[in-house]
């Protein structure tokens, strides 16, 4: 396996959320992450549009 891995870096196994739970809460935490991510953006500009701009 790790000769395929260093020969074809490119490829990667994709497994599917049926196959492996662990996959599965990695994806999930992912998303959660960008969700919180995503949200952090929105308030950054939010605060920092408002006349309101509270520097830390």
């Amino acid at each position: 396996m790790s000769v395929l891995k260093s020969e074809l870096p490119f490829l990667e196994v994709k497994k599917t959320a049926q196959s492996d739970p662990v996959v599965s809460s990695m994806v999930n935490l992912r998303e959660k992450i960008t969700d919180l991510e995503t949200k952090a953006d929105q308030l950054e500009k939010r605060i920092s549009g408002s006349r309101l701009d509270i520097r830390v």
